[in-house]
């Protein structure tokens, strides 16, 4: 006799005394899972159940076997106690479902709801070839996921953020900058602080824990059990205000901005140190950008947080030594600078001190506007041009009742021109007031530039000299009508 429930046949022996159980899922292929002995002459099977009922002929006696399992093609139970649970498809959950034990999963597990893990063991995530171990999904996509790459453990599009709670009458959108308050607060039973946020409103601020994500569950207001996100590792998206300095650029580094609360900027490090919480993953080209806040552009990119303060006022260390110093822009130095080796500059270079303790070649011209010394020896390849304001020249009484007298050049170096009149005698022929009132008396050459002029005994005179000027005479009575010319060279 042979009866069939579900996958199962159960076969009775009466030749061999003896109830058969095959496995006849695949028909073509039945496998014995199990033989249980009968009294004599079995003719009869029925399955019931765990139970089979079997008709013995040899004792006309009923006998009731315990299978041992059981299988059902579809159940619907209110509660289910079972020491082994073990399905060779799938298994659906509508309700919780309580592990007391281990959980193996051969395949893939879902769970629509809440996943809750108590174990005095950690839980194994095995998996033997490289790969996603998890995968988070949000709306069916998947938006990260934590996978292994031989001994390395890997935690994709990653975002580490920070509770926080916004002062009263503050709020911030995704994207932009807060503040840290310092008014903290602690949930109980935990040492996580819960940071006081407002949205950022200060340039270069120091205070900025992140760039606000949203609140945990965005459903309900935020709370101590509830609280707001703020990213502040790895990457996340920030808003970034044009502040004039050009685009945007890969690895700019950022701060906050000023002119558009909540909003970063490009650092121009114009400040004495730069409080950067990022460097920006993604260029921006301000031609392209429409959107405007209060009329300034603002774009929102990607951002990698990296927290630092860069000190823009000493870029350069206190002491640099090298080989050789090269400059192709413009430098302002404000302290000193020793340089060993060489130093060439090709552009402007404005430097408060510069000390030379061996030789100066310089190839082209050198402007100086303030003072200059120089221990050693000054050797010039071209010329010494000499600049700045024209003196004033008063005609004396020794150049003639209507002379004219003229001067041109600067406190260095010029030309002196008198045209004599009537009434010339050997007396001053002029004074010559400079322009600047000078440090010390003035040693003066003066030079005949004409053949009259040499033959005049023109000179000026030492004793009468000041820091302010000097005055010219003549020894002999200069010809009416003549043009005498002298050139002069005033050193200190």
């Amino acid at each position: 006799s042979v009866y069939v429930q579900g996958r199962y046949a159960y076969v009775a022996n009466s030749g061999s005394n003896t109830l058969q159980i095959f496995d006849v899922s695949n028909p073509a292929s039945p496998v014995s899972v199990g033989t249980v002995a009968t009294i004599n002459g079995p003719i009869s099977v029925y399955v019931q159940g765990r139970y089979a009922y079997i008709t013995n002929q040899g004792t006309n006696t009923l006998q009731i076997i315990d299978t041992g399992s059981v299988y059902i093609q579809q159940l619907e139970v209110g509660g289910i106690e079972t020491a082994t649970l073990q399905t060779r498809g799938n298994a659906t959950v509508n309700g919780d479902q309580a592990v007391v034990g281990g959980l193996t999963v051969g395949q893939s597990l879902q769970v629509s709801g809440n996943l809750g893990v108590s174990s005095s063991s950690a839980s194994l995530f095995n998996r033997p070839t490289n790969g996603d171990v998890i995968q988070i999904a949000s709306g069916g996509s998947v938006q990260g996921s934590i996978s292994v790459s031989g001994s390395t453990v890997s935690y994709n599009a990653f975002t580490g953020s920070h509770y926080g709670l916004f002062a009263p009458g503050s709020t911030a959108t995704r994207g932009e900058l807060v503040d840290l308050t310092g008014t903290n607060q602690y949930k109980q039973g935990s040492a996580e602080p819960y940071y006081g946020i407002a949205r950022a409103a200060t340039a270069n601020s120091p205070n900025i824990l992140g760039a606000y994500l949203g609140t945990t569950d965005p459903s309900t207001p935020a709370s101590l059990d509830n609280p707001e996100l703020v990213m502040a590792a790895g990457n996340g998206d920030v808003w970034i205000a044009d502040n004039g300095s050009g685009n945007v650029m890969i690895g700019d580094p950022l701060i906050s901005s000023g002119d558009v609360a909540g909003h970063a900027m490009r650092d121009t490090k114009s400040f004495p140190t730069s409080h950067i919480f990022a460097k920006s993953a993604e260029a921006i080209d301000w031609s392209t950008v429409t959107t405007a806040v209060n009329g300034i552009k603002v774009a929102k990119v990607t951002v990698l947080f990296s927290y630092y303060n860069q000190d823009n006022q000493n870029t350069i260390a206190q002491n640099l030594q090298g080989g050789s110093l090269n400059i192709t822009g413009n430098s302002i130095l404000n302290g000193n600078l020793s340089v060993i080796g060489n130093i060439n500059i090709s552009g402007t270079s404005t430097l408060a001190s510069l000390t030379v303790t061996g030789s100066v070649t310089i190839q082209q011209n050198l402007t100086v506007t303030g003072n200059t010394t120089i221990a050693g020896n000054l050797t010039v390849g071209g010329k010494i041009i000499t600049s700045g304001a024209v003196p004033t020249i008063v005609k004396g009484l020794g150049a003639g009742s209507s002379a004219s007298v003229t001067v041109s050049g600067n406190d260095t170096s010029g030309t002196i021109i008198i045209v004599a009149s009537t009434n010339t005698s050997d007396d001053v022929l002029a004074k010559l007031q400079f322009s600047s009132v000078r440090s010390g008396k003035p040693r003066v050459v003066l030079t005949p530039a004409n053949k009259v002029s040499a033959a005049a005994g023109v000179y000026y005179d030492e004793s009468t000299a000041t820091a302010s000027g000097i005055d010219i005479y003549t020894a002999n009575a200069l010809e009416q009508g003549k043009t005498y010319v002298f050139t002069y060279f005033i050193v200190e």
